[in-house]
């Protein structure tokens, strides 16, 4: 059965730009080496699957070209010229660019005359994304400030066909929860976790249920490993990022095959559950491993545990926000009033910024660039 795909509502002019669920500014910032396996996978298939479709309509319905650049110019100045800003105002603030920002492009599309119109717009643009970042600066924000935005502004949507899918997906790793972990040490677990993935490797796959085992199996030992997370900073974990990494790797490629095992829209979908629940799971036994003073009063497992605590902030695109299940947005909202408290505990991290910092970034990220 095909799966059908996701919808994401663009703007006019998004349509234009190229589509990206990683920040670049923040990925340079933070990540050393190469990028999360998530974010290499998701673009990959998003230079194929096109998830754009102009669902937003242009509001103002503007008669001319003069008259939308009047009304843009204006807005501009109230962005200027507002001091203090909330959560809730920088949401209203948001909103009204987008939409103006569309319906400026849709008139500047019906007048075909003004030849130097497009130039006009990405000047204006281009300067409210400068006082917008301006106005982020005005203040501290907090992880839940980023939450409530994210929920407001995002605009990925999932379609009556993909329900079904996005469904089954929670109902699969749901009914993991009682599988048993290994019941073994911390050794061991990592012995039978490389063991799993090397065999994977060379077996390769040969159906659909062949890449469901393997999630299966995988799901198995990521919570096997995470029962000793406190105590790895003595055991070499290289291996088993490296053999996961060429796995999911693999499985992607299948999916650009002539006849694949699951259809891309099924695996951006499929894997975007996996993610969703990796990046939480570990998040939150960080966080309660925190709260109990386990395992890491030395610099290097403090800044990986500081690590851990802040990928699903950094990981996260649109459509991981859209497909969290219930239960997996209420794990997002306690992680998002714990973090910054919990993340002082961790003395003397390796962490480039302070931690309190990063809610800034995200937000003036995700405002400044979503347009």
């Amino acid at each position: 059965m095909k799966l059908y795909l996701v919808t994401k509502t663009l703007s006019v002019r998004q349509t234009r730009r190229q589509s990206s669920c990683f920040y670049l500014g923040i990925g340079r910032l933070l990540f050393k080496g190469d990028r999360p396996l998530l974010h290499t996978t998701w673009v990959a298939l998003l230079a194929i699957i096109l998830l754009a479709s102009c669902n937003r309509s242009a509001e103002h319905g503007f008669h001319s070209s003069e008259e939308a650049f009047d009304a843009y110019a204006d807005f501009l100045q109230t962005v200027k010229n507002t001091e203090n800003i909330t959560t809730g105002r920088l949401v209203e603030l948001a909103r009204k660019w987008y939409a103006l920002d569309d319906s400026v492009a849709s008139c500047i599309i019906r007048d075909s005359m003004k030849a130097h119109a497009p130039a006009r717009q990405e000047i204006i643009h281009d300067s409210l994304r400068f006082y917008m970042g301006r106005l982020i600066d005005k203040r501290q924000w907090a992880f839940t400030d980023y939450l409530t935005i994210i929920e407001s502004l995002n605009r990925v949507e999932v379609d009556t066909f993909s329900l079904p899918l996005v469904a089954s997906a929670h109902r699969f790793y749901a009914g993991l929860d009682s599988v048993p972990t290994y019941g073994t040490n911390a050794e061991q677990t990592v012995a039978l976790y490389q063991k799993m993935l090397e065999r994977t490797l060379k077996d390769g796959f040969r159906s659909k249920a062949d890449i469901i085992t393997f999630l299966q199996e995988e799901d198995m030992a990521f919570r096997s490993f995470l029962k000793y997370l406190p105590v790895y900073g003595d055991i070499p974990l290289g291996d088993i990022t490296v053999q996961t990494g060429k796995v999911i790797r693999h499985i992607t490629d299948l999916s650009m095959k002539e006849q694949p095992l699951f259809h891309k829209e099924e695996l951006v979908i499929l894997l975007t559950v996996r993610n969703n629940r990796r990046l939480l799971q570990n998040a939150l036994v960080c966080l309660d491993e925190i709260w109990r003073d386990r395992y890491i009063a030395d610099s290097n497992r403090s800044t990986a545990y500081l690590w851990m605590l802040v990928q699903p902030w950094i990981s996260f695109d649109e459509l991981s926000y859209t497909l969290l299940s219930e239960r997996q947005t209420d794990a997002l909202h306690r992680l998002a009033k714990e973090t910054s408290k919990a993340t002082r505990k961790l003395k003397h991290s390796g962490f480039p910024l302070e931690v309190d910092e990063l809610p800034a970034l995200l937000i003036k990220a995700y405002i400044t660039n979503i347009n």
